[in-house]
């Protein structure tokens, strides 16, 4: 076999058809999610963003919690004919590919300002094709890319159509006119990477209005630039509203709501009141250098941006922007700055202001697509100002540069550290349980139902758990089991390691009737054994796996024993 043949059916293997055990890019519970969402979608989609089957017998309304953010699995499906979750590494590859072609469409619209062609001006125009798959590379070469690739959460990084949204917005620049095709793509857009990641796409979409608020007062045709904008956000928040309706109106109507949306800020600033949920006080020089240098962009992406914002030439054309990446460098750090007795509200706290449910995102750092793209975007901005007024000499010299640092990306691949990998094999275990005892499953402890409700996409069994069973049960589903002893006493023992609540036949006979099946025990339990859960349960396991040690009490066992009625 050649070396060619070799290298291509590892091709195959890694983002095709990966062999068994399956090895995914990435590891940890968010990448179960996502195996678990993407592979949902279709029952998803049918029931309305319901899934009847998770925290049986209530079910839960995901649409409700996620805000019907399911855009980039929605445009996975094709690929999914491969098979869960053998589509996932070409997915992952598709997103960082999507991702980086977007960043070289806008800046290739970025530096359209200017005259670049190859007659008028050779090497500039070479200069900037090699910078442009560059400074794309440079975006996505990042601790935070391999971060959220290696934790399975490839949606922090499908940046396709924030791309596509300031692209739009900076043709503006260009054209000098308004086109309504044109604002109803930035309508689009915006609300496209809504739909892929509700909080990354409200912060590009505040720091572009930011642009557009500021491009009325340099604009020569203010009606039409207002009418046009006008459109844009009346399609944004139109299409969002036809989405999300039911969602928003629970929000409305204080029906349903956010727990985090009760948390009072830590204090208002200015005539407007904004909200500042958390603040960074600043002593020194070191404390500042200290908080750019962990900035999630990186240091290059901001260096990037503050050259384009210092940088003399064509500035006119580019303050509207540098004010939209001003409003960008505080979004996934903090709310304001504290310098001795000056509060210094950041984009953070006016995102807060503009878009409430902000609350709702507990990892502002993965909010750093704005701060990206508009850091590159002037930045580029600025060096094609520069090739535009500078000879031969500083091109070769720009272009050399560009080469070392394309060396220096072949020499700094990430390590495994980096960039986990992950077999995800069906659960045999689980799935013979399912075969032999048909029905719901209620899993002791309760808190294993975080792990295990990934395999029903195999098994499609009822499930009493589900994703994020302490963050994001129904209060319906709390309730119901409060008011089954049984359940109660099963909750009291993973909290405390014994219970003193006994159930009765009435309480197994309502659960036998709601459709479960079996409790199923997995000795990882940090708090009882298999031992004290038989002595309350006053049954023995009628299957016990010798692998893993998980057992399963069908509940038709504990109507044959002697209980209270």
């Amino acid at each position: 076999m050649t070396e060619y043949e070799t290298g291509y059916i590892a091709m195959l293997d890694i983002f095709v058809w990966p062999s068994t055990p399956e090895y995914m890019l990435g590891a940890g519970i968010d990448q179960l999610g996502t195996f678990w969402i993407f592979g949902s979608l279709p029952e998803i989609l049918n029931n309305n963003g319901t899934l009847p089957t998770i925290f049986h017998p209530i079910g839960w309304n995901i649409g409700w919690h996620t805000g019907y953010a399911w855009f980039d699995g929605i445009l996975s499906l094709p690929l999914q004919w491969l098979g869960i979750p053998a589509f996932y590494n070409l997915h992952v590859a598709a997103t960082l590919w999507l991702s980086f072609m977007g960043i070289c469409w806008l800046l290739s619209i970025v530096i359209g300002a200017y005259d670049l062609s190859v007659e008028k001006n050779p090497w500039a125009n070479y200069t900037l094709a090699l910078l442009i798959p560059l400074i794309a590379a440079l975006a996505l070469w990042t601790p935070f890319t391999f971060q959220e690739v290696s934790m399975g959460r490839p949606t922090q990084v499908y940046w396709v159509f924030s791309c596509i949204f300031l692209g739009l917005l900076w043709k503006y620049e260009q054209e000098g006119t308004i086109t309504y095709r044109t604002r109803l793509g930035v309508g689009l857009a915006v609300v496209a990477s809504c739909f892929v990641y509700w909080f990354g796409g409200a912060s590009i979409g505040l720091c572009g209005g930011c642009v557009v608020l500021c491009q009325i007062t340099t604009t020569q045709h203010k009606k039409n630039f207002v009418l046009g904008n006008l459109l844009s956000g009346a399609v944004a928040i139109g299409v969002a509203i036809l989405i999300a309706h039911s969602m928003i109106w629970d929000l409305v109507l204080g029906t349903g709501g956010f727990e985090q949306l009760h948390q009072p800020p830590l204090r208002s600033w200015g005539p407007f009141n904004l909200p500042i949920y958390n603040e960074l006080h600043i002593h020194s020089w070191n404390t500042l250098w200290t908080l750019v240098e962990n900035h999630p962009a990186t240091v290059p992406i901001l260096g990037l941006g503050l050259f384009g914002a210092i940088s003399p030439f064509g500035w006119g054309r580019r303050w509207p922007w540098i004010v939209g990446w001003i409003v960008s460098l505080g979004i996934p750090i903090t709310g304001a700055l504290i310098i001795g007795d000056w509060v210094i509200p950041t984009g953070q706290s006016l995102l807060q202001w503009v878009f409430p449910l902000l609350l709702r995102c507990e990892y502002p750092d993965r909010m750093v697509v704005a701060t990206t793209l508009f850091s590159i975007g002037i930045g580029m901005h600025a060096i094609a100002a520069c090739t535009t007024l500078f000879r031969r000499p500083f091109h070769q010299w720009l272009s050399f540069g560009c080469i070392g640092v394309l060396i220096l990306f072949s020499l700094s691949p990430p390590t495994k550290e980096d960039l986990r990998v992950s077999s995800f094999v069906v659960d045999d275990v689980r799935l013979h349980i399912a075969q032999q005892f048909p029905g719901g499953m209620i899993d002791a402890p309760f808190s294993r139902s975080e792990n295990t409700y990934i395999q029903q996409l195999f098994h499609k069994q009822p499930l009493l758990g589900g994703p994020g069973l302490n963050r994001v049960q129904p209060d319906a589903h709390k309730e119901y089991c409060s008011s089954n002893a049984l359940l109660k006493s099963l909750e009291e023992m993973d909290q405390n390691g014994s219970t003193t609540h006994s159930f009765n036949s009435k309480d197994v006979e309502q659960l036998i009737s709601d459709g479960f099946s079996v409790v199923v025990f997995d000795p990882q339990a940090k708090r009882f054994s298999a031992e004290k859960l038989e002595e309350h349960l006053q049954i023995t396991a009628s299957y016990i796996d010798d692998r893993t040690g998980i057992r399963a009490y069908p509940l038709t066992d504990l109507l044959q024993v002697p209980l209270p009625q």
